[in-house]
């Protein structure tokens, strides 16, 4: 009788301990979707401080949030840090593809890189989303221009002009 008894401490003891453990791994993942939400407000207070470094020192995790990949990217790419804003640009991309502004900032990091067919590409593809951006198409006009295709950048040129306002 007393193993019997020993086995029955046992299992009411651990039923304490597994209400405990479920009770901690619920709190840790309440803290885990919150903590996204508290980085999104710290960033862009930053943000809007134009405090790139304290951005980027922020390290956010990529993937989360496509505000915080796009903030954390315009810091990187402020900052030159040319690999992490691309990084942090496609990440955004991945988690909202219909988001032009992802293209166009990879665009950007290209264009800076000097490499305009890349900056191109992007730019068409964002173009394809919203095509009366005239920020992309004189964006896209100056690649062509510095890339000497000059037929080319006269045409956006013109596409730009009939755009509305």
């Amino acid at each position: 009788m007393e193993s019997n008894r020993q086995l029955d401490i046992a299992r009411t003891s651990a039923v304490p301990f597994l209400i405990s453990v479920l009770s901690c791994a619920l709190a840790v993942a309440a803290a885990a979707q919150s903590r996204p939400d508290q980085l999104e407000t710290r960033i862009r207070a930053l943000f809007a401080q134009q405090r790139w470094q304290e951005i980027v020192d922020l390290q956010p995790p990529l993937g989360v949030s496509p505000d915080i990949d796009f903030d954390y990217g315009i810091a990187a790419a402020r900052l030159q840090h040319w690999g992490d804003a691309r990084s942090a640009f496609r990440s955004g991309l991945r988690l909202s593809p219909r988001d032009s502004r992802f293209m166009v900032e990879l665009a950007g990091v290209s264009f800076k890189q000097g490499n305009y067919a890349e900056a191109e590409r992007w730019l068409r593809h964002a173009l394809r989303l919203s095509p009366a951006d005239t920020y992309s198409l004189d964006f896209l006009a100056t690649t062509f221009f510095l890339d000497g295709n000059l037929q080319e950048a006269e045409r956006e040129l013109e596409i730009d002009m009939k755009a509305p306002l």
